[in-house]
């Protein structure tokens, strides 16, 4: 039975998909869900190049603040694993104009790894 066009055009989605976990994956083997959420979405901000703090990336995921923070620390450097390479994939720095609050971006290699996972969903 042949596959009609828009079954063909799902599978090809699904594919991509794939690809994506995959590419998480190889970033953080095991990457939480609700981590990769707030990964993508402090992603899609810093392409803006504006400052993004803590509390608005957790707004935008629906995550309390002490969430949040316990997650966005794990992209930045996965406390709390014993012998685990750090994720570097985020950092935490002093918002510019005031030094109360704390604004998250992403690293180089957090940069590298959402334009794969961009021109994943682009192919």
């Amino acid at each position: 039975m042949l596959m009609t066009v828009d079954q063909g055009s799902k599978f090809d989605e699904g594919l991509r998909l794939l690809a994506i976990m995959e590419a998480l994956q190889e970033a953080w083997e095991g990457m939480p869900v609700s981590v990769a959420s707030l990964f993508i979405v402090i992603a899609q901000h810093d392409s803006r190049k504006d400052a993004l703090s803590i509390t608005e990336a957790g707004e935008r995921v629906g995550m309390k603040l002490a969430s949040t923070s316990r997650n966005i620390q794990l992209l930045e450097n996965k406390m709390g694993e014993r012998g685990s390479k750090p994720v570097a994939l985020v950092e935490i720095k002093a918002h510019p104009s005031d030094y109360r609050r704390k604004v998250v971006q992403l690293t180089p290699k957090g940069r590298a790894l959402y334009e794969r996972l961009c021109n994943l969903v682009r192919a």
